[in-house]
């Protein structure tokens, strides 16, 4: 983990790699600390965070994949659907949980019904974090434990990264 030190008159802060920051005095003593894994853009209320979740969102390309697709709605169901460079186009529907009470927003998709069984085989699970009302960042995982944080790589298949469709008139 990387430690940065910044000095202020007789004060120190320290940030703890990218999980906490730290305001201490110059022997090194942490006097307050606050977390930065942010769960949600500051405007948002959990309360709003489904709300606004529910609409069409473009997921950004990652590696061989083009520009995809992602349907929220209301009735906790979704579809997904992404391209390849051939343009052949993959769809997943079913339905989602999407929880704002735990520190970090959890979000599982379920390729049709959530807790049937078997779907524990079909189901990703994930974060969410709204980065803004209009763009979304979820973070799954390869293997079926859900993220603690978020740990985006590059062509990370597991990180999507989600714009909300302009509604045209």
């Amino acid at each position: 983990m990387k430690r940065f030190l910044i000095l202020i008159t007789g004060l120190c802060a320290l940030l703890l790699g990218s999980n906490y920051f730290s305001l201490c005095n110059l022997n090194g003593d942490v006097l307050s600390s606050i977390p930065l894994n942010i769960k949600s853009y500051e405007e948002i209320t959990p309360e709003e965070a489904h709300t606004l979740f529910i609409g069409e969102w473009t997921i950004a390309p990652i590696n061989d994949l083009k520009p995809g697709e992602l349907i929220v709605k209301d009735e906790k169901q979704y579809s997904m659907t992404r391209w390849d460079e051939e343009t052949i186009g993959s769809t997943l529907t079913g339905e989602y949980k999407f929880d704002t009470s735990p520190e970090i927003y959890t979000i599982d998709f379920c390729v049709g019904e959530c807790g049937r069984p078997g779907s524990e085989w079909t189901t990703q699970v994930g974060i969410l974090r709204f980065i803004t009302k209009d763009e979304i960042e979820i973070q799954f995982s390869p293997d079926g434990v859900r993220p603690v944080e978020f740990t985006p790589k590059e062509n990370d298949f597991y990180f999507l990264k989600l714009t909300r469709k302009k509604i045209e008139d």
